[in-house]
């Protein structure tokens, strides 16, 4: 089975920060066979200089943190996989406003 996983702060309504403003994100993930990877992607906005485009993984670890300058709604997708293979996906969107 693949993993269980959410994106803390759960946001049942869209998350909203200002320009500028760094952004943290925790997938929090349980499994039975254990998690091998997190990798986070960031698309949409009013652009991103440090954002990799189309659907590139800009981003690994349990933990993600990102500035955002550009005024814009981004969705924020992070894929869990475990050591057997098995993958999940948890998806969040931020406003961010000037």
């Amino acid at each position: 089975m693949p993993p269980e996983v959410e994106i803390l702060p759960k946001g049942d309504e869209v998350l909203s920060f200002p320009a500028g403003s760094s952004v943290t994100l925790i997938a929090q993930a349980s499994d039975n066979y254990m998690i091998k990877s997190y990798r986070w992607m960031v698309s949409g906005g009013g652009g991103c200089g440090s954002c990799s485009g189309g659907s590139s993984f800009s981003s690994e670890g349990q933990v993600f943190t990102r500035t955002f300058s550009n005024p814009g709604t981004y969705s924020v997708v992070v894929e869990v996989c475990d050591f057997a293979g098995n993958c999940s996906y948890a998806a969040t969107t931020i406003t961010i406003s000037e």
